[in-house]
């Protein structure tokens, strides 16, 4: 069902590599002879890239722009700081940043149009998530115990947002299925009343339909 697709509220790829390399210590590359930096083991290959669906992206602008950072800004603050960052040493990225949080923002507005208890859960889980990613791309790098209790606290938040936003759907479904449950009992109630205006429907169109052809007959 559409109401539980959350892979549009993931953290930009951009934004994570950045968070990586705050995180990383600043080590010397191991060279060669040639002054180069070369790869531990040569025969490794890199982990294959995953394909993502083809979903359309809007536009950069700086109007855009504007609206991301100020959302940034207003519930993830640490989030803000790093797009900013990157504006300036990966601008095609940091575009690409900007596009994926002005479409996230765009989304959350949604909900909060239609329904502002549901905008506070999905508002949550995407903080939670963003947190959950930067908090894993540092304990990848650091591998620092009091990282991976925070990766963890985030971690099992959001689990509980999302059985938060398991309860709300299910509220949503019960009563759509107790308006069934009336227009169910309306129906079997009416059953004789309805099939007796739909007969009489039937045959008075008939009635008028031979009453025509009659008055065009010279």
């Amino acid at each position: 069902m559409r109401y539980f697709r959350a892979s549009f509220l993931s953290l930009p790829v951009s934004l994570i590599v950045v968070a990586s390399l705050m995180a990383a210590p600043q080590e010397p590359a191991n060279k060669g002879s040639t002054g180069i930096a070369t790869n531990k083991n040569r025969d490794e290959k890199p982990a294959p890239r995953k394909r993502r669906k083809n979903v359309r992206m809007p536009g950069f602008s700086p109007e855009r722009e504007a609206a991301a950072i100020t959302f940034l800004d207003s519930h993830h603050p640490e989030l803000g700081q790093l797009l900013k960052r990157l504006k300036k040493s990966r601008p095609k990225e940091y575009k690409k940043a900007v596009r994926d949080i002005f479409r996230a923002s765009e989304r959350l507005t949604n909900w909060q149009d239609k329904n502002p208890a549901r905008y506070e859960v999905e508002l949550k889980l995407w903080k939670l998530n963003s947190r959950i990613q930067l908090l894993a791309a540092r304990a990848r790098i650091n591998n620092d115990p009091a990282t991976k209790e925070k990766l963890r606290a985030a971690i099992l938040a959001h689990n509980d947002a999302r059985t938060e936003r398991l309860m709300h759907e299910r509220s949503r479904l019960s009563k759509r299925v107790e308006q069934l449950d009336a227009a169910i009992e309306k129906a079997r109630a009416r059953r004789e009343q309805v099939a007796d205006r739909r007969m009489q429907q039937l045959l008075q169109g008939s009635k008028k339909l031979r009453v025509k052809k009659q008055a065009k007959k010279p």
